[in-house]
């Protein structure tokens, strides 16, 4: 599975590790399955570590999509604040996330991107 969801319960945030070439069913899939499985715990907080992941096929109609599904399942949820920070040390990851946020910015979902591990990890521990 290109991407691992990974409960961090003393740090109190999910890691979603992504690795290798992601497609838009990938992306898509990998969500719906955690956030339908046993693991996923509303009111967690959640890193996204892009630093592996290669998304050249990635599209921006799927990083809307996805935005959508998840501010549907935090709505769905009661979930009134969460924050997301997303780890993309390159260009292109961060440029796909930035757009992420932006499509997510009316959710309760509070998306930053960072180019840096250490700040991303403080970010969600504020």
């Amino acid at each position: 599975m290109p991407i691992t969801f990974i409960i961090c319960r003393d740090d109190g945030y999910i890691i979603s590790k992504y690795e290798g070439k992601l497609s838009d069913e990938d992306l898509l899939d990998a969500y719906k399955v955690f956030y339908q499985g046993d693991d996923w715990r509303p009111g967690l907080n959640e890193l996204v570590d892009l630093s592996q992941a290669e998304v050249s096929e990635i599209t921006t109609d799927c990083v809307r999509r996805l935005a959508l599904y998840v501010e549907s399942v935090f709505r769905a949820q009661g979930i009134s604040s969460a924050k997301t920070a997303v780890y993309a040390p390159k260009d292109l990851p961060f440029g796909l996330s930035s757009v992420y946020s932006a499509y997510a910015s009316e959710s309760p979902e509070n998306v930053r991107v960072f180019r840096d591990l250490f700040e991303a990890k403080e970010w969600l521990k504020e």
